[in-house]
């Protein structure tokens, strides 16, 4: 019975999943990277989540760590957009993270 309620649960938290995030290139080495969930009571935490484990396994690869530049929300569609750089351990950019400094919604 129990078995029958975790896989209902996990189908219907696939089935909430619009796409998978995939990664797009902008200018100067930078890339963004959107995950988005059908709304939800934890819908943006599950479109962040997979923006951000999308972005951390693309630098992963490259042999990078991930420099995040900048977060947006928009709670209406549930989605999660993240800029990013890839860089090496030892670059400062990785030492020293950029914060953001204007607001991305005011209340």
């Amino acid at each position: 019975m129990r078995g029958a309620v975790l896989v209902m649960a996990l189908m219907a938290v696939g089935a909430g999943c619009s796409t998978q995030p995939t990664i797009r290139t902008e200018v100067d080495d930078t890339y963004a990277v959107s995950g988005r969930f059908t709304s939800s009571v934890y819908g943006l935490l599950i479109a962040q989540n997979a923006a951000l484990s999308e972005a951390q396994s693309f630098c992963r690869d490259k042999g990078l760590r991930l420099h995040q530049l900048q977060d947006q929300l928009q709670p209406g569609d549930a989605t999660y957009t993240v800029r990013f750089r890839c860089l090496a351990a030892t670059d400062p950019g990785v030492l020293r993270p950029t914060v953001n400094h204007a607001p991305d919604q005011v209340l």
